[in-house]
């Protein structure tokens, strides 16, 4: 009988192979893999084939422009909701120990009970 704070030998799995299938050619410049095709070797002329994104560059152009002057807005909106944050955090609380209080002095009163009074009425043809 082994102890159970002792350290066995780690057996191999059975039925696992050390590298699936899908993953054999992943290193492989051109092969195909699941992710995709291996972009291959790059072409000769890189500078030349290479494009830049245009539309990408001026949305962020625009972005860059406005950042500065919606930033100090963003920063005060944080600010002001911080604080109401907090506001309504200690209101709660307040309310919280308020309301077990009444309920503590509920609790502790005497329950009288009584039927709420009722009207006669007199017939008004005797």
């Amino acid at each position: 009988l082994e102890a159970p704070y002792q350290v066995r030998a780690a057996r191999p799995m059975e039925g696992v192979a050390a590298m699936p299938a899908m993953f054999a050619a992943a290193g492989r410049p051109g092969a195909a893999s699941p992710f995709g095709e291996s972009p291959g070797e790059p072409p000769a002329d890189v500078l030349g084939t290479c494009s830049p994104l245009i539309d990408g560059m001026e949305k962020f152009h625009v972005i860059a422009e406005v950042a500065p002057s919606v930033g100090p807005q963003i920063a005060a909106l944080l600010v002001f909701k911080a604080v109401f944050t907090v506001v309504a955090t200690v209101l709660t609380c307040m309310g919280f120990c308020w309301g077990k209080e009444l309920h503590a002095q509920i609790q502790s009163r005497p329950h009288i009970i009584m039927a709420p009074p009722q009207v006669m009425l007199q017939p008004a043809l005797g």
